[in-house]
């Protein structure tokens, strides 16, 4: 693996603190290629996980199928999905 820059190692630090405190099974990895380079390090909390390659960033919220039931026996929200969705539309815009 080629020499992480300095934002990187940083971004891979984070991410083995925050998967030593909130240890969670990823079980919808995306699938990389050998032209996204090689990764460096993954963050997967309940409402969404973060992927890092040395070429690709890859930013995924799960289903509601995959987000269970809540405490009334009704499907889970993410409740930030819309702020997220319109805020993805404004960056593909600018």
């Amino acid at each position: 693996m080629e020499r992480l820059s300095r934002h990187m190692q940083t971004i891979k630090q984070h991410a083995e603190e925050v998967q030593s405190r909130c240890p969670m099974v990823d079980r919808f990895r995306p699938s990389f290629t050998q032209a996204d380079g090689d990764e460096i390090a993954s963050i997967s909390v309940r409402h969404i996980s973060y992927y890092y390659t040395t070429k690709v960033f890859v930013k995924r919220q799960p289903h509601i199928d995959e987000l269970g039931l809540d405490v009334y026996g009704d499907p889970m929200v993410n409740p930030y999905i819309a702020d997220r969705l319109r805020n993805e539309a404004a960056v593909l815009q600018f």
